[in-house]
């Protein structure tokens, strides 16, 4: 008798991997050691046919979240040229409507927004990509 394995994906790390099908439906993350049951099952099969089938599927992953960096890198860039450039006429940025308030109440200048308050108009501002593991996302430098 063959083995039988399933594609499954973890909660905490959205990594597809295989493991060997068991009656209780649980598994451990190879990548982050998180225990689990199955949610969804992405796949079912032999080992091979199953490692194949997770190759394809963190590739397609990896690819989606790229283009979702890419996209929330350039909405960054154009919110920090939006503030530089200034206000519209009649106008009152909601981060200017309060004496001392500072953006997100983090400890930065008044008017302060992503970072952008050094920048000067037409520079683009150098954008730092963080892992996972520290909070991820883009941040503004």
């Amino acid at each position: 008798m063959a083995q039988e394995f399933n594609v499954v994906r973890c909660y905490s790390c959205s990594v597809f991997q295989s493991h060997q099908v068991r009656k209780d439906k649980k598994f451990v993350c190879k990548m982050c050691g998180e225990k689990q049951s199955v949610r969804k099952e992405y796949g079912r099969g032999s080992g091979k046919d199953c490692r194949v089938h997770v190759q394809k599927l963190n590739t397609l992953r990896r690819s989606l979240e790229e283009g979702q960096e890419a996209e929330l890198e350039a909405q960054l860039q154009e919110g920090c040229e939006m503030v530089l450039e200034g206000p519209a006429e009649g106008h009152v940025p909601p981060h200017t409507a309060g004496e001392g308030v500072t953006e997100g109440g983090h400890g930065g200048t008044v008017g302060s927004v992503g970072g952008c308050q050094d920048q000067q108009v037409g520079q683009v501002p150098q954008l730092r990509l963080r892992g996972r593991g520290g909070g991820g996302g883009i941040q503004a430098h």
